[in-house]
């Protein structure tokens, strides 16, 4: 993810790639990636090391931009990623927002 962040009660490991969640509760996550060039890929949310079936995005046909808009439970200590799977060679993205994850705490409550 581009280096940009506005992280509270949020972490993210050196490489950009892993976001540690801080306080229980429910979150919107939403994300969204610009590639150059269409790809034969899909994409989806890695809650914990397991994959969140209602963010993944099939291309059925080559697309350049993915995103998924999700609310979900989260336990404190869990971890978010993004990744895209599939028949992907090499992906470039976009100058600029190529890539976005949003996390937004909605209430400290699970439910």
């Amino acid at each position: 993810m581009p280096n940009n962040q506005n992280l509270r009660n949020i972490t993210v490991n050196p490489a950009n790639t892993v976001f540690t969640i801080g306080p229980a509760g429910r979150y919107f996550i939403t994300y969204n990636l610009n590639a150059t060039a269409a790809l034969a890929a899909n994409s989806r949310l890695i809650v914990n090391g397991t994959p969140v079936g209602a963010t993944v995005r099939n291309a059925l046909l080559n697309i350049a931009t993915f995103s998924a808009d999700i609310i979900l439970n989260l336990a404190a200590g869990s971890t978010v990623s993004l990744q895209l799977f599939g028949l992907i060679t090499v992906t470039t993205l976009q100058a600029g927002q190529g890539a976005s994850l949003t996390i937004i705490r909605l209430d400290d409550e699970i439910i």
